[in-house]
């Protein structure tokens, strides 16, 4: 059986996921008493990065004057930060011969 959690300690859990969201907060053992709060949180969260994202891609698109094909701003978007991985890699394999 688990203690009831302090307001401090559920502050310092959702600190603790927003720094890594790769869990559903409402899930996480000995804050069953808070799931309620703590999905509300999460779902409060994602919409807000969900927004930041869209506002990202649209600047982009605007800055490649693609406004009116957010898809394909987005995939041209991922196709550069792919091939920065790949001189990255590349770089690293020049510096081992």
């Amino acid at each position: 059986m688990s203690t009831i959690k302090t307001s401090e300690e559920v502050k310092q859990l959702k600190e603790a996921w927003v720094h890594d969201p790769c869990w559903d907060i409402e899930h996480t053992e000995g804050f069953e008493a808070y799931e309620e709060e703590l999905t509300s949180f999460r779902l409060q969260k994602e919409a807000e990065w969900g927004k930041q994202i869209k506002e990202q891609e649209e600047v982009y698109a605007k800055k490649i004057g693609l406004t009116d094909n957010l898809v394909l701003a987005k995939v041209i978007k991922n196709l550069e930060r792919d091939l920065h991985h790949v001189r990255q890699l590349l770089d690293e394999l020049k510096y081992k011969e």
